[in-house]
């Protein structure tokens, strides 16, 4: 067990995404488990990757068309490749992010990542904790989803998405404050 109470030697879901998503901040014991958990459900890599890809295209959506400035990441996992602040700071410098997780071992990762991030900020919250998100956020509340809706990862805002693949057993959408 390291200094800060993570223990390399155990897997934890938020480092076995990380791997699937190509990322570093993942131990031997999250890539064994990663890969046996393929075995039995090889959809989940390709669902890690189209759920980010998706997240990519909805901050990219918000920033550059909608002139959001202003994130609340809930249920963020570890702050990795292509994460929200990274994406929408290309876009427009300023941008600030809030991250919320209820995990202690994601809130450890994320305040270390993300110290020398002047304008991101990391909320330990259950998503189920709306009055104190909401408090520590400053007041969300209000959205109205954006076309096209409720859908699959890999299929907002793409003109056409293949039907070849399996399907992602997971939904997605973008509301904005009007």
């Amino acid at each position: 067990m390291t200094d800060s109470g993570i223990d390399p030697s155990v897997a934890h879901p938020a480092r076995i995404y990380d791997y699937w998503l190509g990322g570093k901040d993942n131990f031997a014991a999250d890539r064994a488990a990663a890969e046996e958990v393929l075995k039995s459900v090889p959809v989940l890599a390709e669902g890690a990757r189209a759920n980010r890809a998706f997240l990519s295209r909805a901050v990219r959506y918000l920033v550059s068309e909608a002139g959001i400035d202003q994130f609340l990441d809930i249920g963020s996992g570890l702050p990795a490749a292509a994460n929200t602040h990274e994406v929408a700071r290309d876009l427009a410098n300023g941008t600030r992010v809030v991250y919320v997780d209820n995990d202690a071992t994601v809130a450890t990762h994320a305040r270390a990542l993300l110290m020398a991030e002047e304008s991101t900020a990391f909320v330990a919250a259950d998503l189920r904790d709306v009055p104190f998100i909401q408090a520590e956020a400053a007041r969300v509340g209000g959205m109205t989803l954006v076309v096209p809706g409720l859908v699959q990862p890999q299929r907002w805002r793409l003109p056409h998405a293949p039907d070849s693949k399996p399907a992602i057993p997971a939904w997605c959408g973008v509301g904005i404050k009007p």
